[in-house]
């Protein structure tokens, strides 16, 4: 389970991020975004709750996330582009595209990963394998970070965004 504060995880920066996710796929008002808390239950937020199949993939995905591979920090998700309904009437909406997103200590989203599959290549491949997908992602944005840190040779160009820090001057005064 990750063990990141619920006040560093749940916060406006978060929620204009899950309205930024949807407006690149094109419909700001709808989508639905799932938030494990630090004592493992779940925050909803979005208007348009997923059908019920899409519902459970975003929970087990992010539940399996933060209890394998948290580093640190925890993993929240938002799914966006809803669908067309088909002929036959859904039980909630078809969403086109899941985004799951990386926060890391300080509550500062660092990265996404986003799926576009149709509902039987999520059941095929199963929460597994976005685990490892998320793993690799994890491990190429630590590595860019890590070169960095070293290249910048120092931490006073870090800054905490999601802690209200400004970005430092790109002129020394």
């Amino acid at each position: 389970m990750h063990r990141l504060d619920d006040n560093r995880l749940i916060t406006p920066a978060l929620l204009r991020r899950f309205i930024a996710e949807a407006e690149a796929a094109g419909d700001e008002d709808r989508y639905w975004a799932a938030i494990q808390r630090e004592d493992g239950n779940w925050l909803t937020h979005g208007g348009d709750e997923p059908t019920a199949f899409k519902k459970t993939v975003i929970l087990d995905i992010v539940a399996a996330l933060n209890r394998h591979i948290a580093h640190d920090g925890a993993w929240v998700a938002v799914w966006v582009d809803p669908q067309p309904k088909p002929l036959a009437v859904l039980n909630g909406t078809d969403y086109g595209k899941l985004v799951l997103m990386w926060m890391d200590m300080d509550g500062d989203v660092r990265f996404p990963i986003e799926i576009e599959e149709d509902d039987a290549t999520l059941a095929i491949k199963g929460y597994a394998h976005w685990c490892e997908q998320a793993e690799v992602a994890w491990n190429i944005w630590n590595d860019m970070r890590v070169e960095k840190v070293l290249a910048l040779a120092g931490h006073e160009h870090l800054y905490k965004r999601a802690l209200g820090q400004s970005a430092p001057s790109a002129t020394k005064h």
